[in-house]
């Protein structure tokens, strides 16, 4: 249980700025009810978003690996370490994005910035988690699948 990285992402900066910048543009449009309202309420899901988005934090939790978005805590993802089957350095693609997301053909991706990640192999299909610390990573992860735990 001695693992724990947060990645800090610029993403929440931007959506914030944008959020801003929204506000800036509703106020122009304040006469208009209907633009001025949709606009404040684009910018609150932005600064929601940046809340949610602006860290990525992966830790071993003893019998499972633990990801969670933050700093407000809502959005979180388990996986149990006797499920993984492998597990590799890897890069994800403009294709996966970032944030959380599912693609059929390519699994599960947790990426807050950046493209290095770590591709976890599962009976399910692969699980892409998004890291500026893959070597450390990838070390507690095969130790504990050649552990069993």
């Amino acid at each position: 249980m001695g693992y724990k990285h947060t990645q800090r992402s610029w993403l929440g900066w931007i959506l914030t700025g944008a959020g801003f910048g929204l506000v800036v543009i509703a106020m122009l449009f304040s006469d208009r009810t209907v633009v001025g309202a949709t606009l404040l309420v684009i910018t609150l899901v932005l600064l929601f978003a940046s809340l949610f988005f602006s860290t990525l934090t992966v830790s071993d939790a003893g019998d499972h690996l633990s990801l969670r978005f933050g700093p407000l805590p809502v959005f979180r993802a388990y996986i149990v370490y006797s499920d993984i089957t492998g597990v590799d350095r890897a890069r994800s693609s403009l294709l996966d994005g970032w944030g959380i997301h599912y693609i059929p053909w390519r699994g599960w991706t947790y990426n807050i910035w950046g493209f290095k990640c770590v591709r976890i192999q599962m009976e399910q299909g692969p699980v892409r988690v998004g890291t500026n610390d893959q070597e450390a990573l990838v070390d507690l992860l095969k130790e504990k699948i050649e552990t069993g735990r």
